[in-house]
């Protein structure tokens, strides 16, 4: 498998989470790896994730477990497969992660303070602004790495080309 010959390859042990119909059964699988951008030189960390979602009751059947972990894999073989052609996968840009970001750091002091100034739309609107702006630089960012958005439906995050993981030659000792 390539996913355990690159990187670093841990999981989890089930476990039963709340879920907006009820209780499920979830495991995570993380990969890591380093790799190079193909435009840059730059080091970056690959750092993939997927999970296994079953109902409870099927913590008990082997079987079916089997197959859904598989499932869960073959996603991360996929995109690790991508890399050792070039290609990885990225955080698509997130516009409300910035825009929280600026608004937590206009909102602290007034939080604090216990107190809004009377200004206080006008320093929102800059906070947004500020959030959209960061967002907006980011995207200019992946450009210059060559980050492109998703083309696939249902495709999330970004890709970006980098130098083809290489699979190591494993020694096989004499017997």
């Amino acid at each position: 498998m390539t996913l355990r010959a690159l990187g670093t390859w841990s999981e989890q042990q089930w476990q039963v989470v709340p879920g907006p119909k009820g209780p499920i059964a979830v495991k995570w699988f993380h990969w890591t790896c380093p790799a190079v951008l193909a435009r840059t030189s730059q080091p970056i960390d690959l750092k993939y994730q997927a999970f296994a979602r079953a109902v409870p009751r099927d913590l008990e059947r082997i079987q079916v477990l089997a197959g859904i972990e598989a499932r869960a894999i073959g996603t991360l073989e996929r995109m690790i497969e991508a890399g050792r052609h070039g290609m990885a996968f990225i955080a698509a840009p997130d516009p409300g992660h910035h825009l929280r970001l600026a608004l937590r750091r206009r909102f602290q002091p007034w939080a604090a303070s216990q107190s809004w100034p009377d200004d206080w739309q006008t320093l929102v609107d800059a906070a947004v602004a500020e959030g959209m702006a960061a967002s907006d630089q980011q995207v200019r960012a992946y450009a210059t790495i060559g980050a492109e958005p998703p083309r696939e439906q249902g495709q999330v995050d970004w890709t970006v080309p980098i130098e083809p993981l290489v699979v190591p030659d494993v020694e096989v000792p004499a017997g």
